[in-house]
């Protein structure tokens, strides 16, 4: 929330029947603490603070000294942002700690199309530094280290491609690897988009997405298969039941297919192995990006 038309809120709600204790860190520094009750929402905004990792951590009792918690409660956790000066807006789930990785996947990376502007963050939550690589189509475009609570936000100007594949590890030697938080932040001329990446061990071969749509006016719609193996693999798109296309991939090989004129659900892709995938949509010169659900 430093940023020339940017707000931010942290969103923290309780589904539960007995209220739950929050704290907000940024940076690793407390920038919010409350109690929400069942039902409730907090929605803190934090004015002139930029940086990650973002943390939220709930608690049915009180916290202790140094954030600590004997009895964990869950919550819904997202970010909402409102940029260009109210222009444009985004959501964001929380990732679960429990589901973080050392390894993530997109498939896209474009800061060659006019007004595009395409970071990939990584963010060290660990108590040790990290070492990172960034590969985009195979080339390794950007690597180092991230130290405890601190973020790398590599762009690429004038690359386009994909996948793009995130590897991290713990920065001593020997290394081994070390989960971190990743997504892909994109300014597309006057909206804003954040992806998370794409946890490796949760690939899967089939995806699905409610809907299609390059009939409205408007409206562009990509579907975006990558192949992050080692070997090649067959895919089919079908919409609406109807298969609208289909192929290999070789190693490391992608497709970004459009249907024009074409509007409807289901959409799903089936490959002969694990794959990548997501939908993009420009929608009046507003940018979104939807990743596939297994």
């Amino acid at each position: 929330q430093q940023s020339p038309g940017f707000k931010n809120w942290v969103l923290v709600s309780d589904p539960n029947s007995y209220p739950v204790y929050y704290q907000i860190l940024v940076r690793g520094q407390l920038a919010s603490t409350g109690a929400v009750g069942p039902g409730g929402s907090a929605t803190p905004t934090f004015p002139g603070k930029m940086g990650g990792p973002v943390e939220v951590k709930s608690c049915q009792a009180q916290f202790g000294p140094g954030g600590t918690c004997s009895q964990p409660a869950n919550v819904i956790a997202s970010q909402r942002v409102l940029s260009g000066g109210g222009s444009a807006f985004n959501e964001v789930p929380g990732i679960p700690a429990s589901q973080l990785s050392d390894h993530y996947l997109w498939t896209w990376y474009d800061m060659l199309s006019a007004g595009a502007q395409d970071w990939v963050l990584v963010n060290n939550q660990n108590s040790f530094p990290i070492y990172y690589e960034l590969r985009i189509a195979g080339q390794l475009v950007s690597s180092g280290n991230v130290a405890p609570g601190a973020s790398a936000t590599p762009t690429f100007p004038g690359k386009m491609g994909g996948p793009v594949e995130l590897q991290a590890w713990t920065a001593s030697q020997p290394r081994t690897p070390a989960k971190v938080i990743a997504s892909q932040r994109s300014i597309w001329g006057p909206s804003f988009e954040e992806v998370p990446g794409y946890p490796a061990q949760s690939l899967n071969s089939s995806y699905v997405w409610t809907w299609y749509d390059q009939q409205s006016a408007g409206s562009t719609n990509w579907v975006l298969v990558a192949n992050p193996g080692g070997s090649a693999v067959t895919y089919k798109i079908m919409i609406g039941g109807g298969q609208v296309a289909g192929g290999s991939l070789p190693p490391g090989g992608r497709v970004t297919p459009t249907f024009p004129g074409r509007m409807g659900g289901p959409v799903e892709v089936q490959a002969s192995g694990n794959v990548v995938v997501s939908q993009r949509v420009l929608w009046n010169g507003y940018f979104n990006e939807v990743l596939g659900s297994p």
